[in-house]
């Protein structure tokens, strides 16, 4: 399951309000802790705040790679060593300070990748907390709440993720 870390317990505030997912429960460090430790779920990292990698400062980015990686281990008990990135959005920095970051592998959406041309706001959440428009999208394997927690499903691989291993 891949974690926004710094929305552990809080909400989706990613995504605009025309996606269904956008205001959703961010499930609470103590069921990700119990989804881990039953065995049923492995955590992996999706960024600190589900910031468009591509467009913060590489200090910044480098600094949220790592503090993403060392909290999530920290609550998993193990080492977390997996990326979903932010929106599927990386680009050849953003894969670089990953890897150095220690993260064995990383996945990226594809098809997003290739028709984003244009760069999203860093952080959605803190340009529609000032009030600024976002260009943003639904990620479906971000960690939800308990409720749905039991019932969801990874189904089949997403068409159009490739990532990459160490």
């Amino acid at each position: 399951m891949f974690v926004p870390v710094g929305n552990i317990g809080g909400v989706n505030d990613w995504d605009g309000p025309e996606s269904v997912l956008a205001g959703k429960p961010i499930a609470a460090a103590e069921e990700l802790r119990a989804a881990a430790a039953g065995g049923r779920w492995e955590l992996a990292s999706h960024g600190l705040r589900h910031c468009d990698l591509r467009a913060l400062p590489a200090p910044e980015r480098r600094a949220q790679l790592l503090a993403a990686q060392e909290r999530l281990s920290s609550l998993a008990g193990r080492p977390v060593l997996d990326l979903a990135y932010p929106f599927g959005l990386s680009d050849q920095a953003v894969r670089a300070d990953a890897r150095a970051a220690g993260y064995r592998m990383a996945f990226a959406d594809s098809r997003r990748q290739a028709a984003t041309a244009s760069r999203s706001p860093a952080c959605p959440s803190a340009a529609r907390r000032a009030g600024r428009p976002s260009g943003s999208s639904s990620s479906r394997t971000s960690a939800t709440s308990s409720d749905s927690l039991a019932g969801w499903r990874a189904g089949s691989p997403a068409r159009g993720l490739k990532g990459w291993r160490s």
